[in-house]
C-alpha cells in the first residue's frame, strides 16, 4: 500500500495520529534492553479523493496481528538495536529556541471564528487553550518551512535576517507574477498534540511555490532543512497535556462528525516571516513581510 500514492498519503497521515504515538510508546515499554523484534505494521482505511491529489480518510485502523497479539506482524530476527540509540528531537518541544524562515498564508480570526466556536461550543474542557493567542503571528497555513532549527544567538540571528531578505526578494520577483488562489478551508483533525483544519490548495500552485522556493536556496549553504508540510494544514490549538481517556474520545467523536465543515477563501497575498521560538512566534526584527498576488 504504500507504494503507492494514496498508500503514501495514509502512511502520513497516520503518522501524524496518536494511534502513531501509541505504537511508539508500545514498543518502548515492551522491550527494556534491547527492540530485538521488527516488522510489519498494517494499515487499513477507507477515503475519498476529492480531487486530484487530495486524499481525506475516514479512519485508519491498524490491523492487530491476532495469532501473536501484536499490532504488527513480525520479521525473523536480523539484528538487534540497543535502546539507548534511541534519542528525543528536541527540536519538536514547544518554545525551543530556534531561527525558521517559513513562506506562510495568514488566516484572519474571522476565518476561523466559526472553527473555534465550534469547539468551544461542544468541547468544554479545550476553551482556553487556541494556540493563536500565544503567537504574534496568528493562525496560519505553512506552505514552505525552510527550517534552520537551531539554538539561538547574536551571530545566528543576524545570519538568518540576511538569507531571510534574500529569500524575500527572490520569492517576491517569482511569486508576484501569480494569480489570486483560491483556497478551501477543511474539516477538522486531531494530531498527536493538536487539533488542526485541513487545508486544500489547487496542486499546480503548490507545485510552483515549492519549486521557486527551493530554486532560491540551491546556493544557499546556511539554509539547509528545508520542508513542504504534509498534509497542509491550520493549527487550531495545541494541546498542553496529553489527551487521554474520556476527553481523548469525546475530540474524536467530535473529529469524525466534524470532517466536511468547509469554507471557501480567496487568497491574496502570501508572507514570508523570521520566527525564533515554537510554537511560530517572536518575529525578529520585523521579519514579517507581505507578496501580493495579482489580482
Amino acid at each position: 500500500m504504500g507504494i503507492i500514492k494514496v498508500g503514501q498519503f495514509l502512511l502520513e497521515n497516520w503518522l501524524f495520529s496518536y494511534e502513531s504515538k501509541k505504537l511508539s510508546n508500545y514498543f518502548l515499554s515492551k522491550y527494556d534492553d534491547f527492540l530485538i523484534d521488527g516488522g510489519q505494521i498494517v494499515l487499513h482505511s477507507t477515503y475519498m479523493k476529492k480531487r486530484e491529489e487530495n486524499y481525506k480518510f475516514k479512519k485508519i485502523n491498524i490491523i492487530y496481528n491476532k495469532g501473536k497479539n501484536r499490532p504488527y506482524f513480525p520479521f525473523p530476527q536480523i539484528y538487534k538495536i540497543q535502546k539507548d540509540m534511541l534519542s528525543k528531537d528536541n527540536n519538536t518541544i514547544i518554545n525551543v529556541p530556534m531561527t525558521d524562515i517559513s513562506l506562510i498564508i495568514k488566516l484572519t480570526r474571522d476565518d476561523i471564528r466559526k472553527f473555534a466556536k465550534n469547539i468551544n461550543d461542544k468541547i468544554k474542557f479545550l476553551e482556553n487553550q487556541y494556540w493563536d493567542k500565544q503567537s504574534n503571528i496568528g493562525s496560519h497555513i505553512t506552505l514552505y518551512e525552510f527550517a534552520m532549527h537551531d539554538i539561538c544567538d547574536k551571530n545566528m540571528l543576524d545570519n538568518a535576517m540576511k538569507n531571510y531578505n534574500i529569500i524575500y526578494d527572490y520569492l517576491k520577483s517569482k511569486i508576484m507574477e501569480f494569480g489570486i488562489v483560491n483556497l478551501s478551508i477543511g474539516g477538522y483533525e486531531m494530531f498527536s498534540k493538536s487539533i488542526s483544519l485541513y487545508i486544500e490548495l489547487p496542486i499546480k500552485f503548490l507545485e510552483k511555490i515549492e519549486k521557486i522556493c527551493t530554486d532560491s536556496i540551491k546556493e544557499n549553504e546556511i539554509i539547509n532543512l528545508k520542508r513542504t508540510p504534509f498534509p497542509l494544514h491550520c493549527t487550531l490549538l495545541r494541546f498542553k497535556e496529553d489527551i487521554v481517556g474520556d476527553r481523548y474520545y469525546e475530540i474524536k467523536k467530535f473529529i469524525e462528525e466534524n470532517r466536511n465543515y468547509v469554507h471557501q477563501k480567496e487568497i491574496k497575498k502570501l508572507s514570508l516571516v523570521l520566527a525564533t521560538k515554537k510554537p511560530y512566534s517572536d518575529v525578529y526584527n520585523n521579519c514579517d513581510k507581505e507578496i501580493l498576488l495579482q489580482s
